[in-house]
C-alpha cells in the first residue's frame, strides 16, 4: 500500500476499550507535534531520578562529607569513618596491619588531584590517604586543634584546612598556621572554597571585623587571588556560614545560616537578596539548569528552578523518601548528578530524558488524556470526559473548567485540537468550544441533534473545519464547515458504514479519517480515497493518525 505521505497508523484489536482508547492514543499522535521550546521549562525536584541509600543498604548516617576523586569513585565521610561508593556497593576504608584512622567520624573531605583523599576528623586531626597508606596529621605543629571543618585544594595544589580554632596551609610536607602576616585576623575559619578562576574563599571565624551592628554578624567572608599573598577583603557581615559554591555564571554563593538565605556574595560589600529559606541552611550546590539546591538543617531541600528569578522554592523531604531530613553536603559530580548526605543516608538526583508529569505538577491522577501545542509554546492537556483542560505554564498545569452547557447534561470534553495558526478547539458533549486568552466560548452546529458529541475535529490547510459526531447511529455523522456552510459529507459521498474517530489533516492539505473497522479514507481535493484490507492495512479500530519525524522515516503501521 503507498499512502503518499508515510502516514502511521495507530489500531486497536477487538479486545481494546472502545470508550477510551481514541483519546488515549491520540496523546501519542499529538504529542509529536509539540514543540521543543513548550517543554524548556525548569523541572521539580520531583521530575529528577531520585535514589536513597541508607544503612539497610552499606551506608550509616549521619554523611557529613562527600568527594570524588578522578577514577570516579565517591568518598563519603560519616560519623562511623570513610566509605567508598561504586555506585553499586559501599566499602568502609579499613588501614592495614598496625595503621588506624585519628578518628571515627569524617566531617570533611578533599579529593585532591593527585589521586589522594584527604580527611579532617570531627575530634581533630587531618589524614591522607594516598596508595592506599594513610598519613596522619594530629593537632598541633600547624594542624588547626578542634574539628576540621573545610578541606580544599587551590590551582598551585596547596591544601587548605579550615577549623574553629585555626586555619592552616599544607606547604613542603607540613602544615602551617595562616594568620596576619597574609592579612588574616581571624583565629579560626568556617569553610573554605576554590573557584573556578584559582581564588580562595575564606569564611572567618572568632573575631569582630567592625562590619556589622548586630552582634552575631560578626564575621566576613576574605578571598585570596591565585597566586597573589595576601587576603582581600569582600565587606560582608556574616554569621555562620556552612558552605559556599559556585554559581554557572562565576558568582560565589554562600549559605547565610544565620539570615536562612541561599545567595551571592556582593562584591560591594552589601546583603544581595538571594533565596529566602524558611529555615537554616547548611549545604549548597547547582543544577546544570541555574537551579539551586539547598540542604536545610531538619527540613530535607529546597530548590529555586532559576538562580535569577524569584520563582516558588521546591520541596524534598522524608515524605519524599529522601534518606534523612538534615542536609550536611551536597556535591554535582563530573556526570552533573547531585547528591545529598543526610542524617540518614545518601541521596542521589538525576536528570531523565524524558520528563515526566504527575499530580506534583498539577496533573489528575488516573486519567485518559490528550495533550497538544499551539505555537506560543503552551501545552494543552483534557482529560477524556472531564470539563477541565490544563494549560502548561512556568512548570505547572493551570487548569479551566469550562461553564456548563446546558443545565440538563455536564459538559464533557471528546476531543482536543490545535490548527496550525494556533486556534485551539474543544470537541465534546457540547458540540465545539473555542478558546481565546485562556476562556472557552461554545459554537453550536446547525442541525446536529441534542445528545449528539464531537469525537473528532481538524482543520485542513484550506481553513475548513472537519468533525465527526457520535449520534444514535451507529455509524455517526461526518460534517465539514467551508464558508460558514456545514455539509453532510455522508449525504454527498460513500464512506465506510461505520464510526469515525479521528481525523488528521497533513501538510499537503488532505484530509485522513479512520473508521473502527479499520478502513483509511482520504479526502485529496474534495475527491476521497478509501484504503482497507485489500490495500494491506490491516483489520483493527483506527485510533491515530501521525507521520514521521523526519523524512527519512519510513511508513508503518501498528497494531495494539
Amino acid at each position: 500500500m503507498a499512502l503518499g505521505i508515510g502516514a502511521y497508523i495507530a489500531r486497536m484489536g477487538e479486545r481494546g476499550f472502545p470508550s477510551l482508547s481514541g483519546l488515549a492514543c491520540l496523546t501519542l499522535a499529538l504529542a509529536l507535534a509539540v514543540p521543543g521550546h513548550a517543554l524548556e521549562t525548569p523541572k521539580s525536584i520531583s521530575q529528577f531520578t531520585h535514589t536513597a541509600w541508607s544503612a539497610k543498604d552499606g551506608i550509616p548516617g549521619p554523611v557529613r562529607a562527600i568527594a570524588q576523586t578522578q577514577d570516579g569513585y565517591l568518598w563519603l565521610g560519616t560519623e562511623a569513618g570513610l566509605y567508598r561508593f561504586d555506585g553499586l556497593r559501599f566499602t568502609p576504608y579499613e588501614p592495614g596491619p598496625g595503621a588506624h584512622l585519628h578518628g571515627p567520624a569524617v566531617t570533611s573531605l578533599l579529593a585532591a588531584r593527585d589521586g589522594s583523599v584527604w580527611m579532617g576528623f570531627s575530634s581533630g586531626g587531618i589524614g591522607r590517604l594516598r596508595d592506599g597508606r594513610v598519613t596522619h596529621f594530629p593537632p598541633g605543629e600547624g594542624v588547626p586543634a578542634g574539628g576540621i571543618l573545610s578541606l580544599v585544594e587551590d590551582g598551585s595544589d596547596s591544601i587548605w584546612a579550615a577549623g574553629q580554632y585555626g586555619f592552616a596551609r599544607f606547604e613542603s610536607g607540613r602544615f602551617r598556621r595562616v594568620g596576619m602576616e597574609t592579612g588574616f585576623a581571624a583565629p579560626g575559619a568556617q569553610t573554605l572554597l576554590v573557584d573556578r578562576a584559582g581564588t580562595l574563599w575564606v569564611a572567618t571565624d572568632g573575631f569582630n571585623f567592625g562590619l556589622s551592628k548586630d552582634p552575631v554578624r560578626v564575621n566576613t567572608i576574605l578571598s585570596l587571588a591565585r597566586n597573589a599573598t595576601r587576603f582581600c577583603p569582600t565587606g560582608e557581615a556574616v554569621g555562620m556560614i556552612y558552605s559556599m559554591a559556585e554559581a554557572p555564571d562565576g558568582a560565589v554563593w554562600v549559605v547565610d545560616t544565620t539570615g536562612k538565605k541561599a545567595r551571592p556574595i556582593d562584591p560591594g560589600g552589601g546583603a544581595s537578596p538571594g533565596i529566602a529559606l524558611d529555615r537554616e541552611p547548611m549545604a549548597l550546590t547547582f543544577g546544570s539548569d541555574r537551579s539551586v539546591w539547598i540542604g536545610i538543617l531538619d527540613g530535607g531541600l529546597r530548590r529555586a528552578r532559576d538562580m535569577g528569578r524569584g520563582a516558588p522554592l521546591d520541596r524534598f523531604g522524608v515524605k519524599d523518601e529522601l534518606s534523612g531530613s538534615m542536609v550536611y553536603a551536597a556535591l554535582k559530580d563530573r556526570e552533573g548528578n547531585l547528591w545529598f548526605g543526610t542524617g540518614g543516608g545518601l541521596d542521589r538526583f538525576r536528570e531523565n530524558k524524558v520528563t515526566s508529569f504527575s499530580e506534583r505538577e498539577g496533573l489528575v491522577p488516573d486519567q485518559q488524556i490528550a495533550v497538544t501545542s499551539t505555537p506560543d509554546g503552551s501545552v494543552w492537556l483534557v482529560s477524556y470526559t472531564r470539563d477541565t483542560i490544563l494549560r502548561f505554564q512556568d512548570g505547572r498545569f493551570v487548569g479551566t473548567t469550562l461553564v456548563p452547557y446546558s443545565s440538563s447534561d455536564s459538559s464533557r470534553i471528546l476531543s482536543l485540537y490545535a490548527s496550525p495558526a494556533g486556534q485551539l478547539w474543544l470537541g465534546g458533549s457540547f458540540k465545539l468550544a473555542k478558546e481565546n486568552h485562556g476562556a472557552f466560548s461554545y459554537l453550536d452546529i446547525p442541525g446536529v441533534e441534542s445528545g449528539a458529541m464531537v469525537e473528532a475535529l481538524a482543520q485542513d490547510k484550506s481553513g475548513d473545519l472537519w468533525v465527526t459526531i457520535s449520534t444514535g447511529s451507529v455509524i455517526g455523522r461526518i460534517l465539514r464547515r467551508r464558508g460558514g456552510e456545514w455539509t453532510d459529507l455522508r449525504a454527498q459521498t460513500a464512506l465506510p458504514p461505520y464510526r469515525s474517530r479521528v481525523l488528521h489533516a497533513d501538510a499537503v492539505g488532505r484530509m485522513w479519517l479512520g473508521f473502527e473497522n479499520g478502513d483509511v479514507v482520504v479526502f485529496d481535493r474534495d475527491a476521497p480515497r478509501l484504503y482497507s484490507t485489500k490495500d494491506g492495512l490491516r483489520s483493527g479500530r483506527v485510533l491515530a493518525f501521525s507521520v514521521p519525524v523526519s523524512s527519512s522515516s519510513s511508513s508503518r503501521s501498528r497494531s495494539t
